[in-house]
């Protein structure tokens, strides 16, 4: 409510969205990739906007894992 939502994914990572946006909206929430294996997990976004934004953002997985390597270094040493 009065304020976005970025959801950051790994690209090989289904998504399925149910919800409503009011006076919001929901960008490119639900998606399936083409190399997606039939037992890999759907992540599944449920709600609402309210004068806000959901939108989603597919990254490489390699990518997003560099991330978090980096993000947990410098927490180890703080």
């Amino acid at each position: 409510m009065l304020g976005n939502i970025d959801i950051i994914v790994p690209a090989d990572l289904a998504v399925e969205c149910d919800g409503t946006g009011i006076l919001g909206n929901f960008e490119n929430a639900t998606r399936h990739p083409v190399e997606t294996m039939p037992e890999a997990p759907i992540l599944q976004i449920v709600g609402s906007a309210v004068l806000g934004n959901i939108s989603l953002t597919s990254l490489p997985p390699a990518y997003l894992q560099e991330q978090v390597d980096e993000i947990r270094a410098r927490l180890s040493k703080g």
